[in-house]
């Protein structure tokens, strides 16, 4: 049995107690399935979070809400009647999503929050930053690295005492490609590309004016220096006229006057998108009315994109802004303001879990779990084992000896985590082990090894404790536990009988055939024609306007079968591809051809066809879906004989919000 992966709800929580006035200490059952109690929190929980800002706790709310659960719950419990639970496959399923969520969980998320605040808070400035940059060499070894953090601060030293900033740059920065500009990297904006988070905070701590001392990125060291600091400009949306320059347009060379004019005309009312059609040079963006789309800080020259984010307004249209181009006329479209930061911070978050700051705040949750739960490494241990470790430890072949000492390494909790069990962790990862050369000291192989092993082995801890830790973390896992167990029950009982009882499936069609007939349809045939020769294609257009398509292609396909070819398809009068022809016998489009692909089309109706019956097999579809509405009702039903259910009304009463 191959189970589909099935999509996992979005974690919403609400304290629905403290809306309705019910004490937390308390939790009441709210119904009962075969003596097996539901919790008002569980209700509550669920009924707050699918209902969102629709949850209004009134009587008729809840009333339809508590029948829809009670069915569930209702299949839930027969899957647990045919033990279902306990098949391999959904204990698998359901442990390796418990791995999955709890991971999300571990992060610390007043850490991961305080990441994803400090981007948003820093996304509402653009910093203009220059820089000197000091390069690793190749491969980087450690020597070098040094080498080059000297070299940095003897830069350092120069700028404190008084030598221009533009001046070091000149004799220091291995960036040449800023030369000329001083070191300037222009405006910039969180998030910073990832390698780059230490540089990201220092411009972001930086005053104007300010310079930092040498900050470490991924691919050297920067002196940065902070020259201005403004709101955020984001994103805006535009489109273009494009005048270019005589050395583009020879033949033009009043190019700022044909701007002007065409400037003009806009201000007097001519259409811009007629503009563009009639004036623009930009052939990449004419056919689009001059769209050029959403565009940022720092990608154009300066005056240009100063000129464009001055428009104030959407529609607003600029007088011509020079650039090394030409002359362009620009049409605000629209700006991109700032989110609301619930909405930001779902976008940044995905944007950090591959960044390496998000590791970053991984390692500080993991040190969190560590200090709250006396966690204690016993050094003198660690070396003796490393010290009994053979040679040939890093060798494929290598195997566990029994006469390795089995002494305490570390301790989290009231748990103790011994060597010999390490031993056989490194055994088993063969792939960690085999990263390094055969005969490897084993004093440079195993901390980063048993680096990893302490990290997995606290988040296991931490996994076993956030049911108490985190209510909600509960409400999930049952949640998704009963979700798998509806899903294969359903499977079972509904699905899989509506797709594969055809005797069942064909006396329902029977019973229920009305319901499944075609709407008045047209048979429309799509003609292609291998040509764009308009004397090759005249003559079969007029042809196949009073023929069938069969007749047609009998005659002009003599010579080259694959000239004249068609699709057919049967389309409903009411249907969105019916919008672009009539709805008349014999209708025929206007021919298009496509230069590139060298073929013209078109359409013709061949006929109209009245309401009909559809087979079972023109409608399986429907019928299945409606079948399986049948079955389930009937399932509910035997359920609901078969399986006792107890409503406390005072303590739903209760939940009714006045």
């Amino acid at each position: 049995m191959k189970l589909s992966k099935r999509n996992s709800y979005t974690l919403f929580f609400i304290i629905a107690f403290q809306i309705l006035g019910i004490s937390q200490q308390e939790d009441p059952t709210l119904f009962s399935i075969n003596s097996n109690p539901v919790k008002v929190s569980e209700f509550l929980y669920i009924y707050g979070k699918n209902n969102g800002k629709e949850a209004d706790y009134s009587k008729k709310s809840l009333e339809e809400y508590l029948a829809l659960y009670k069915k569930f719950k209702l299949k839930v419990a027969k899957a647990k009647m045919m033990r279902l639970d306990t098949l391999q496959e959904l204990k698998e399923e359901l442990h390796m999503y418990q791995q999955q969520v709890s991971n999300s969980y571990i992060m610390d998320k007043e850490v991961t929050d305080q990441l994803i605040r400090e981007i948003y808070a820093r996304q509402k400035k653009d910093i203009l930053v220059k820089h000197i940059f000091f390069q690793f060499p190749p491969n980087n070894p450690p020597q070098d690295t040094q080498a080059t953090y000297l070299r940095a601060m003897k830069a350092y030293e120069a700028l404190q005492n008084g030598v221009p900033f533009g001046k070091v740059v000149q004799e220091n920065s291995d960036d040449r490609t800023n030369i000329n500009h001083s070191g300037d990297l222009g405006y910039v904006t969180a998030i910073l590309p990832d390698g780059f988070y230490e540089i990201e905070n220092t411009i972001y701590q930086l005053p104007i004016g300010g310079i930092s001392r040498p900050v470490r990125s991924n691919s050297g060291y920067h002196i940065l220096r902070v020259d201005d600091i403004r709101p955020a400009r984001r994103e805006i949306e535009i489109a273009q006229i494009l005048i270019k320059k005589p050395t583009e347009r020879p033949q033009d060379q009043n190019n700022k006057v044909t701007a002007l004019k065409v400037y003009s005309m806009i201000q007097s009312g001519a259409d811009f998108n007629q503009m563009v059609q009639t004036f623009s040079d930009d052939a990449a963006t004419k056919a689009k009315d001059g769209y050029i789309g959403f565009v940022g800080i720092n990608q154009f020259e300066k005056d240009f994109e100063d000129s464009v984010f001055a428009l104030q307004k959407d529609g607003a249209i600029s007088a011509p802004i020079e650039s090394r181009l030409g002359w362009h006329i620009i049409k605000r479209i629209s700006v991109k303001e700032e989110l609301p930061y619930p909405q930001a911070k779902e976008k940044i978050k995905i944007q950090l879990e591959s960044d390496s700051r998000y590791q970053y705040a991984r390692n500080r949750v993991l040190e969190r779990i560590k200090s709250l739960n006396g966690f204690i490494m016993n050094e003198a241990n660690i070396q003796k084992f490393i010290s009994a470790l053979p040679p040939e430890f890093t060798s494929f072949s290598w195997e566990v000896s029994p006469d390795l000492p089995d002494v305490e390494l570390f301790r989290l909790g009231n748990s103790v985590f011994r060597s010999m069990t390490f031993a056989h962790y490194l055994k088993n990862n063969t792939e960690e082990r085999l990263q390094y050369a055969n005969g490897t000291a084993p004093a440079l192989v195993i901390p980063a090894i048993l680096n990893k092993y302490i990290n997995e082995k606290v988040i296991e801890f931490e996994q076993s404790h956030l049911s108490e830790a985190y209510p909600e973390f509960k409400n999930l896992m049952r949640e998704y536990e009963e979700g798998i167990l509806l899903f294969e029950i359903t499977r079972q009982s509904v699905w899989d009988k509506a797709s594969t009882d055809t005797i069942g499936l064909k006396a329902f069609y029977e019973k229920n055939k009305t319901n499944y007939k075609w709407n008045e349809r047209a048979l429309v045939n799509e003609i292609f024609i291998k040509s764009t020769d308009e004397l090759v294609i005249k003559p079969i257009y007029e042809y196949v306007r009073n023929n069938t398509i069969e007749k047609t292609i009998k005659k002009f396909n003599k010579k080259n079968p694959e000239l004249v070819s068609y699709e057919k398809d049967y389309v409903e009068k009411e249907s969105e591809d019916m919008k672009s022809l009539s709805w008349i016998a014999n209708y025929i489009t206007p021919y298009s051809s496509d230069q590139e692909k060298g073929v013209t089309t078109w359409k013709k109706i061949a006929k109209i066809l009245p309401s009909s019956q559809k087979t079972l097999e023109e409608s399986r579809g429907y019928v299945i879906a409606d079948y399986q509405d049948y079955l389930e009702k009937e399932w509910i039903a035997q359920l609901e004989k078969e399986i006792k259910i107890e409503v406390d009304q005072q303590v739903f009463n209760q939940l009714i919000k006045k």
